[in-house]
């Protein structure tokens, strides 16, 4: 099961559009409450993530299933992503590829450190950075609300300077 990623291109708008606006996703991804977009709304910051150059499509066989980049919010500081939007695509060992390749790709370009938020209602996604490599640097306690029931937000680093700036083959 090769897993490619390819460089973002604005064509595949609607796609991570989709994958934004889907229910599912959005509440183990976003603190905010469910909001969906419409494509007029969204492709401004699209356009912006593909000229930066700083976001990916995850294909399996030929089919997008996710994407993944990151948001340089000043010259120090970039905050990571990755989304799976296809179901088919969970549990297979495709996100850790994709952001073990992500993290390579940041130290090539010269970046020491990646940071990024995790839901509290989703430890799943805790666990998995983890593994990664990230740790916790922060908690935003009580930041959101899902179901009645308050939680944290937190907040993760990943220290590159362990990395290779290049993949081995």
């Amino acid at each position: 099961m090769p897993v490619n990623i390819r460089r973002a291109r604005y064509d595949d708008v609607e796609t991570i559009l989709a994958w934004s606006n889907n229910r599912a996703i959005w509440m183990v991804d976003n603190p905010a409450d469910y909001q969906p977009r419409s494509l007029a709304e969204f492709n401004p910051q699209w356009q912006t993530l593909v000229d930066h150059g700083t976001t990916w499509v995850i294909e399996l066989e030929g089919v997008a299933v996710g994407h993944l980049g990151w948001i340089q919010h000043a010259p120090e500081i970039c905050e990571f992503y990755i989304i799976l939007g296809e179901p088919s695509a969970l549990g297979r060992g495709i996100g850790r590829e994709a952001m073990t390749w992500m993290l390579y790709e940041a130290r090539a370009r010269g970046l020491d450190v990646l940071y990024g938020r995790v839901l509290g209602n989703n430890p799943h996604a805790l666990r998995f950075f983890n593994r990664l490599g990230f740790e916790l640097i922060g908690r935003s306690e009580q930041y959101f609300e899902r179901g009645g029931i308050a939680h944290d937000l937190l907040w993760l680093q990943a220290d590159l300077s362990g990395f290779a700036t290049e993949r081995s083959a």
